[in-house]
């Protein structure tokens, strides 16, 4: 029963760290950013993904073994919809994190103290995007705890 409350902890504080980093994310990025601002940045988006790996798990540790198991969830379109939405919100995630990691790598080799960021208003669109993306998940997660979705 306590390994149900920890792994239902640490969903919800997952949800909680990656939310938060996805805005600290939105405040850091600049179009001309200085070398510290980009270190935090880094910092911020692996923490971001940190917290996707502990919110991937501790929901699948949910759907298989804390929950009402493997069958009840994917017969629920609401919780594929769900799901489905946090994968692309991971897929979009991609080329911000390869792009900082590049900028901050060239910028170590770099006697500069700033950097511009390329296709700026595309990553900080993309950033916007996985907010209003995460910002919908819970309302399914609502949804699917109420039983909207399961066949009647």
């Amino acid at each position: 029963m306590w390994s149900n409350y920890l792994i239902t902890y640490l969903h919800y504080l997952s949800i909680i760290f990656l939310t938060g980093s996805l805005f600290v994310e939105l405040f850091l990025i600049k179009q001309i950013i200085l070398k510290d601002q980009l270190k935090k940045l880094t910092l911020v988006d692996g923490i971001y993904g940190i917290s996707s790996v502990v919110l991937v798990t501790t929901g699948l540790l949910r759907v298989f073994y804390f929950g009402k198991g493997d069958a009840y969830y994917f017969a629920n379109w609401v919780f594929i919809l769900k799901f489905s939405l946090f994968i692309l919100v991971g897929l979009l995630s991609i080329y911000p994190t390869v792009l900082f990691l590049k900028l901050n790598k060239k910028l170590k080799k770099s006697t500069e103290t700033s950097i511009e960021i390329p296709r700026f208003s595309l990553i900080k669109g993309i950033v916007i995007s996985e907010i209003l993306i995460v910002l919908i998940i819970p309302l399914l997660a609502i949804l699917m705890a109420q039983g909207v979705g399961l066949a009647q």
